[in-house]
């Protein structure tokens, strides 16, 4: 929050991080009997307007704000399956997950105006599980969750998916959300990601 002459007037980076909307989304993974190696990678190159009003010297002014955010989220995870049989797979993950975050914020309270620059990097290490469920030959669920922390105080992540398989490839349809917490609320408490998702997967 900003004191401008005696009052207060807050925009919190949580409300304007909540709903992001995802603009590119990456997955490779190998896999050799038991063990596996994914790797992740997310996008975002996002801009936000906020405009609202607040008590200034006891009257209101317009107040508008002007976000800009771009990161980068990549992870990886190494596998190893701990049950299979012709219906189930679950296995078990441990990794990294990699963050580059900027953001620049400019604010017009009034007459008063004020810009914010921030950039960083978190590496947080992770463990999860991953499950897929085969319904019929042709049409699978799969689910995938992971935790962990390290430069975050938090980070998680749930997935669900449906899919159908063809000769080559796979259509998957699902839904994910994408939390962290960070250490710094001075800059940004926290950011989440979430949404639909639909994707094609080819098996070389």
């Amino acid at each position: 929050g900003e004191d401008v002459a005696g009052d207060d007037f807050e925009i919190t980076f949580n409300d304007i991080l909540d709903d992001l909307e995802l603009t590119f989304m990456g997955k490779l993974a190998a896999v050799k009997g038991k063990w596996s190696l994914i790797g992740d990678l997310i996008y975002m190159d996002l801009n936000q307007d906020i405009s609202g009003t607040a008590n200034i010297i006891g009257r209101p002014e317009k107040t508008e704000a002007d976000i800009t955010l771009k990161a980068s989220i990549a992870t990886l995870l190494g596998g190893y399956s701990v049950f299979e049989n012709e219906s189930i797979k679950v296995d078990v993950l441990a990794g990294a997950r990699y963050l580059k975050l900027e953001a620049d914020a400019k604010f017009d309270l009034g007459s008063f105006e004020t810009k914010i620059s921030e950039s960083g990097h978190n590496w947080d290490g992770i463990v999860g599980l991953a499950g897929r469920i085969n319904l019929t030959p042709k049409w699978f669920l799969s689910c995938y969750a992971d935790v962990g922390s390290g430069d975050s105080e938090l980070t998680w992540q749930a997935q669900g998916a449906a899919g159908y398989r063809f000769d080559k490839l796979d259509a998957v349809f699902g839904y994910r959300h994408l939390d962290y917490e960070f250490d710094n609320p001075e800059v940004i408490d926290n950011m989440n990601i979430s949404g639909p998702f639909a994707g094609i997967r080819y098996h070389f």
